[in-house]
């Protein structure tokens, strides 16, 4: 799983505007649960938990490496938004080409709007 995917405030309990402090006792929280040597389960996942816990920990507290995370998390949901709506505009598109009438064809117009806004738009 590479970085972006990695939700380092999930992992850590917290919102993305949580203070330095709050981070903190998160951490030091999950750490007491997960460390190796009073974890009650599986010692491999307590060591692969741990590992998460502290690489989100690194991350978040560093206010430079925090914000540049933000920033490419940001990009990244917003990637996977714009680029659920393209394909379906595409989809209905295709449908309205093809002379369908169905309900699907009908509903959520605003589709075929974006649809149209995207393939006008000049490529450079």
């Amino acid at each position: 799983m590479s970085a972006i995917q990695k939700d380092y405030y999930s992992i850590l309990g917290v919102i993305d505007s949580a203070e330095m402090v709050v981070i903190k006792a998160a951490y030091k929280a999950l750490m007491m649960v997960y460390h190796p040597d009073r974890y009650e389960g599986d010692t491999d996942e307590a060591i692969r938990k741990t590992k998460e816990i502290n690489e989100a920990y690194a991350v978040l507290i560093d206010p430079e490496k925090r914000k540049q995370y933000t920033q490419v998390i940001l990009f990244y949901k917003y990637y996977q938004y714009s680029n659920g709506l393209l394909e379906r505009c595409v989809k209905r598109y295709a449908l309205i080409k093809t002379g369908c009438d169905t309900k699907a064809c009908r509903e959520a117009p605003h589709l075929w709007a974006g649809f149209m806004i995207i393939r006008n738009t000049p490529t450079s």
